[in-house]
């Protein structure tokens, strides 16, 4: 189902989101230690010179096993469950491939090749470790090497991985060794974070013209190039202080339109989270768990700072993988509060079954509309003041 998306919405070439095609060019021997530069360091050791259409066949390969990574983890976890006789561990199979706003954003022109891909791999190695005693020890470095791939890790799926360390490390674990290492990874991510965000090392492109020379020289994509100045080349305090009257006159426009349109299109998998912690939190035996299940209910608020930027077709989708992959973990470790929840659910759409046939194929049919119509206006309208270069 992932693949058949894929194909609905793959991008041609010249369609490609040129930003992303350029960080799969930057090296940290030009750019210096910051983030975001892990892919395209190891593609230029293997080449100076990268063209367009191998930038693109690069994306099309790391799609593809990234959706068939992403179905073996779902799948496996999904099968245990029946297995196990929670049948209704199913139901979470529909949401994940029908909900618009789910892995399917990765598929799209604007967000082919995004590093947001890697992160969510690595986020799944991570919860691996967590709950193995000798792996466990490596997931500091996984959350630092994570920041390294992308600083936006941060707010895009530490929220998650935190929740889940608070459930094993201290509700269920509670030992001085657990707490130690979700001490160290909540720091190792906020040390990063700061390294690269507030204290970046000095550019050796001091004007977007330099910028472009380099480019140049290196690739044949072009275009956006200043977006890549700014994010690589300007202090973060230069972009979120400069004018700012006008700089976040975007937001509410964004809000009321694009906002309001993917509310209006995920409604029903807004609702079914919203309601499943809900009812778990009602329906936990003890505080402990009541506790947990309020901050998966909460996890979402972790990304809210995303909002500050202006990538909102990815950072609304995030907010639903986090919830997704919440479910799916409490799945795989065969969660008794999750469990109750999901047959509750099963109950529910057993009574109510055309109303639940009628949600999911409205969540579906939204893949048919190229959301980005709606986000692109937006966003060409008010660039210039959000970057204000000049």
């Amino acid at each position: 189902m992932l693949l058949a998306a894929l194909m609905l919405t793959f991008p041609n070439l010249y369609a490609l989101g040129k930003s992303n095609s350029l960080y799969y060019v930057l090296p940290y021997k030009d750019f210096g230690f910051q983030s975001r530069l892990v892919v395209g360091s190891v593609v230029r050791l293997f080449t100076d010179y990268i063209t367009e259409k191998s930038i693109f066949i690069i994306m099309a390969v790391t799609t593809l096993f990234f959706i068939l990574a992403v179905s073996l983890m779902a799948g496996r976890i999904i099968r245990a469950a029946v297995r196990r006789g929670d049948i209704e561990a199913e139901v979470l199979a529909v949401l994940f491939i029908a909900c618009p706003v789910s892995v399917q954003y990765l598929f799209t022109s604007n967000n082919m090749g995004r590093l947001d891909l890697y992160l969510i791999l690595i986020t799944a190695l991570i919860l691996y470790c967590i709950r193995h005693n000798k792996a466990k020890w490596a997931v500091p470095a996984l959350c630092s090497f994570a920041m390294i791939v992308s600083f936006n890790f941060i707010f895009l799926y530490m929220p998650v991985i935190a929740v889940i360390m608070i459930r094993e490390y201290i509700l269920v674990s509670g030992s001085r060794s657990s707490r130690i290492l979700l001490a160290l990874s909540g720091l190792a991510v906020v040390l990063f974070f700061a390294f690269f965000k507030i204290f970046p090392p000095a550019s050796a492109f001091s004007n977007l013209e330099e910028l472009k020379a380099y480019l140049a020289g290196i690739t044949d994509v072009r275009g956006e190039e200043f977006l890549i100045y700014n994010d690589m080349c300007r202090p973060l305090a230069d972009t979120y202080t400069r004018g700012a009257d006008t700089t976040f006159s975007w937001f509410f426009e964004l809000l009321g339109k694009y906002g309001s349109f993917s509310l209006f299109t995920a409604g029903p998998a807004a609702a079914f989270f919203i309601s499943f912690w809900l009812s778990a939190f009602k329906n936990a035996t003890n505080g402990k768990q009541r506790l947990f299940y309020l901050f998966c209910l909460l996890a979402p608020a972790g990304g809210l700072p995303m909002f500050l930027a202006l990538d909102w077709d990815r950072w609304i989708p995030t907010l639903f993988i986090s919830q997704i992959i919440l479910v799916l973990y409490l799945v795989a470790v065969n969660d008794a509060g999750t469990a109750d929840t999901l047959r509750r659910f099963r109950d529910f759409s057993g009574r109510h079954a055309l109303f639940v046939l009628l949600c999911v194929i409205y969540l579906s049919s939204s893949i048919f509309f190229d959301r980005y119509l709606i986000y692109k206006p937006v966003i060409l309208k008010h660039i210039n003041k959000f970057f204000d270069f000049y």
